[in-house]
């Protein structure tokens, strides 16, 4: 064997050996009612961290490896929420021991479109594709260094019932809820902020929400939202006004790539 051959297997191996170790220190204490779950579920773990963009055929790469990962994910009380409950606690315990943790918001779609006799999902982009909304709350340090995920929430769209036109705004509030609702239920399943840390929820413009502002401040969280509303302030004023006239913290030029009808440019960030 070849010195750089050997030196690459060597590579390899140290790489599982720190992915296993990272597995068993996130998922160890998964509670899915019988030990031999719980192993089986930090190698399926391992298998899908190894491999992210694969399948789970590909994952586990043998007949029997799949049907285990089958009879896991179909087992009685197994759910996302048993299985990721470890992570979320490990990232909070990690984000305490920092002085400021940002916790990024947002929502992704999962397509399963092309899943046809898949029951459970629900429309998801213009109405014309089938899937799931998840929205993840991901702990980073101001340095960039990501923590974890400190909750998570997954959910389908309902499907607008026939007599939709014919529906009050109320009436369809009532019946599929507000995906808004989720910025706020996040930030209160994780709980107060301990008493003298900092931590700073960030969301994109469907975090412009002055109900969340409120039920997050109420339980020690700040906010970080981009603007959409251009709300009056109390010195009969706007907020976009308001912002524009406050002093320059810093500044980040950004290149942006040529877009369909319009061309790249340099933008300056304050």
């Amino acid at each position: 064997m070849s010195v750089t051959r050997s030196a690459r297997l060597g590579t390899i191996a140290r790489a599982r050996y720190e992915d296993a170790a990272w597995i068993a220190q996130q998922f160890g204490q998964v509670d899915l009612g019988d030990t031999r779950r719980a192993r089986r579920a930090q190698r399926l773990a391992l298998s899908m961290l190894q491999a992210p963009g694969k399948g789970l055929p590909q994952q586990t790469q043998t007949w029997g490896g799949l049907k285990a990962a089958y009879r896991l994910l179909h087992g009685d009380g197994v759910t996302r929420e048993k299985l990721m409950q470890p992570h979320f606690e490990h990232t909070l315990a990690a984000a305490r021991a920092q002085p400021v943790t940002l916790f990024v918001q947002d929502t992704t779609e999962l397509d399963f479109t092309s899943m046809a006799h898949a029951e459970g999902y629900g429309p998801i982009g213009n109405n014309k594709g089938a899937g799931l909304l998840v929205h993840s709350l991901l702990a980073l340090t101001p340095a960039g260094e990501v923590l974890g995920l400190g909750t998570q929430h997954s959910w389908a769209r309902a499907l607008d019932p026939p007599h939709k036109q014919t529906e009050t705004r109320s009436q369809r509030q009532a019946r599929s809820g507000k995906e808004s609702e989720v910025w706020p239920q996040l930030l209160e399943a994780v709980g107060p902020v301990p008493q003298g840390q900092c931590w700073v929820s960030v969301g994109d413009r469907g975090s412009d929400s002055f109900d969340y502002w409120m039920r997050a401040g109420a339980i020690g969280w700040r906010c970080l939202s981009r603007i959409f509303t251009d709300r009056r302030t109390a010195d009969n004023s706007h907020l976009l006004t308001k912002a524009r006239e406050l002093p320059t913290q810093g500044q980040k030029v950004v290149q942006q790539r040529a877009r369909p009808g319009q061309a790249a440019r340099t933008l300056h960030l304050n």
